[in-house]
């Protein structure tokens, strides 16, 4: 996976046109831990971390307040086609 084409793609389309380094971070660390997973299942725990950390990308003690947002729905459509796959 591009990396770069990654990241400017997530950036624009979820992050507001920029991104702090610990998104960078946090992104880099769940992609690392997802090798050789397929883009169905990168996406997914990318959404997952996109709305459980409130957009922080970086990790929360859990909380049973829902954060406002987007649904896991609409972070996958952002997600997967910025995979390459």
């Amino acid at each position: 996976m591009d990396r770069s084409r990654f990241f400017a793609i997530v950036q624009t389309l979820s992050f507001g046109g920029s991104l702090t380094a610990s998104q960078v971070k946090g992104m880099e660390a769940l992609l690392d831990a997802s090798a050789g997973l397929d883009a169905d299942e990168i996406a997914y725990i990318l959404s997952t971390a996109f709305h459980e950390t409130a957009e922080t990308m970086r990790r929360r003690k859990p909380t049973s307040v829902p954060s406002p947002g987007c649904t896991f729905t609409d972070a996958s459509r952002v997600f997967k086609p910025s995979l390459g796959s």
